[in-house]
């Protein structure tokens, strides 16, 4: 014989457990919210460092740069963040630039 469906007389669940299913997708959609909100605040950390890099780079005159021309250093700095921005800082324009 069929179990009765929640909410039909019959029905022996409590609303303990129906205020526990509620509860439960809450708490899952809690956690989904702070994960899309950590995922924005670290992706705008990312596209603020990438764009100011990106800005330095594109003042720089092409004498001042060494060891890989303008689009190369353009490419690690996007592409390998953090460690991009951190050698092109290093690298790119010589040890002292940033003193």
């Amino acid at each position: 014989m069929a179990s009765p469906a929640a909410g039909q007389p019959g029905d022996q669940r409590t609303g303990n457990q129906r205020t526990f299913t509620a509860t439960r997708t809450e708490a899952t959609t809690s956690n989904l919210t702070i994960a899309l909100i950590t995922v924005v605040a670290i992706m705008s950390v990312v596209i603020w460092f990438d764009r100011r890099f990106l800005a330095d780079l594109a003042q720089t005159s092409d004498r001042d740069l060494r060891y890989f021309n303008r689009n190369t250093w353009a490419l690690i700095i996007v592409l390998s963040f953090p460690i991009g921005p951190m050698l092109y800082m290093l690298y790119a324009k010589g040890p002292g630039r940033y003193r």
